[in-house]
Parts: C-alpha cells; sequence; structure tokens
C-alpha cells in the first residue's frame, strides 16, 4: 500500500506545499494523534515524499519537509482542489503556470475564435468589464532550427503578451508538431 493511500496523507502534502517545512507539532490539527502521526510521517518518508529531520540540540523535535517528490505530487494535489472548487479550469490544472499568472496576464484573454496558425497568435486584450482594448498579434518566428514568439505590440521576445502565447495548449501542440517532425530543434524559451 502506498503512503499516499492512508488517512490524512494528502492533507499533510499539502499543508507542507504552503510552507517550506514545519514543525511535527504544526500536523497536530490534521492528525490529533502522536502515534498516527508518526505512523503517516514514517510512511510518508518512506516512500520517498518528505523527509524527516531530528533537532540535534536542545529537546526532541523534528522538521518535516517535502522532497522533490513529494512537492510535485503535493502541487498536483492542490491544482486538482483548484479545479474541483471552480478557482481555476482543468486546461489551467494540466500547464504549469508562474505563481504570478494571474497578475501577469490580468486584462488579456485568448480570442475566441482564436488560431495559432504556423506565423501568429491572436490575442484580445481586455479590460475589467470585457470592453476591448486591442487585439496583439504574437508572431511565431522560425530561424533555421530555432522557433520563438514576437509580440507587435511591445516590439519584443519578452512581455505578458508573449508569455500568454506560450501558455495556449495550441501553441504548446504546435511546438510538439514541429519538434516531432524536425522542423526546429530550439525553443526561444528555456521555462516553456
Amino acid at each position: 500500500m502506498d503512503s499516499l493511500d492512508l488517512k490524512n496523507s494528502k492533507s499533510v502534502l499539502l499543508r507542507l506545499c504552503e510552507v517550506q517545512a514545519v514543525m511535527k507539532s504544526d500536523l497536530f490539527d490534521i492528525v490529533k494523534s502522536h502515534q498516527v502521526l508518526d505512523n503517516l510521517l514514517s510512511a510518508l518518508e518512506r516512500d520517498g515524499y518528505l523527509t524527516i529531520k531530528v533537532n540535534q540540540v536542545g529537546p526532541k523535535k523534528y522538521t518535516i519537509a517535502l522532497t522533490e517528490k513529494g512537492r510535485l505530487v503535493a502541487e498536483q494535489l492542490k491544482r486538482t482542489q483548484e479545479v474541483a472548487k471552480g478557482e481555476i479550469t482543468e486546461e489551467e490544472a494540466q500547464f504549469k503556470m508562474p505563481p504570478d499568472w494571474r497578475d501577469r496576464f490580468k486584462g488579456l484573454s485568448a480570442m475566441t475564435h482564436l488560431n495559432v496558425l504556423d506565423d501568429h497568435v491572436a490575442i484580445q486584450e481586455i479590460d475589467h468589464s470585457g470592453k476591448t482594448i486591442s487585439v496583439v498579434m504574437v508572431y511565431v518566428k522560425r530561424i533555421n532550427s530555432h522557433f520563438e514568439l514576437w509580440c507587435e505590440k511591445d516590439e519584443s521576445k519578452e512581455c505578458r503578451h508573449v508569455d500568454f502565447a506560450w501558455s495556449l495548449p495550441h501553441m504548446r501542440a504546435l511546438i510538439e508538431e514541429y519538434i516531432k517532425v524536425g522542423k526546429v530543434k530550439e525553443v526561444g524559451r528555456v521555462d516553456q
């Protein structure tokens, strides 16, 4: 049995996802029993989801932190909860977005008839009332085997319109297809 199947395991991972590390006593609001919490933490550590460090100075205290594997699982759990609560869409949950994506993309919306073509992406910039401010063209540039995006409005490869275009599932599909058929070998963004 995987430790993720144990009662309260997901709640512990989600708590650790919110903070870098916690003391064992910080988890008693999730699991009331010392013995049950010890067993749960040992199982999660055994399966590689977290580390438990004992304070060597003073009274015996435990510091608990996620491993990389645990962090990835906890982030996915968090995205799943956000989808269930309607805080984000399933499409948003499929892609790792920058932490500040809501602020960076505020006022941007893909056009309802958005076409990601071989040469451009059209992005509709709107205000808070839903009124269109402008339509921004982000162009796909292929230079030999290199692929990058360029924003006509900001005249830049690094702006919120380009970031938004990189996040579109259609753009990711286009990139994957180009790589698959050998049209490109390099993409202009490492963090895509």
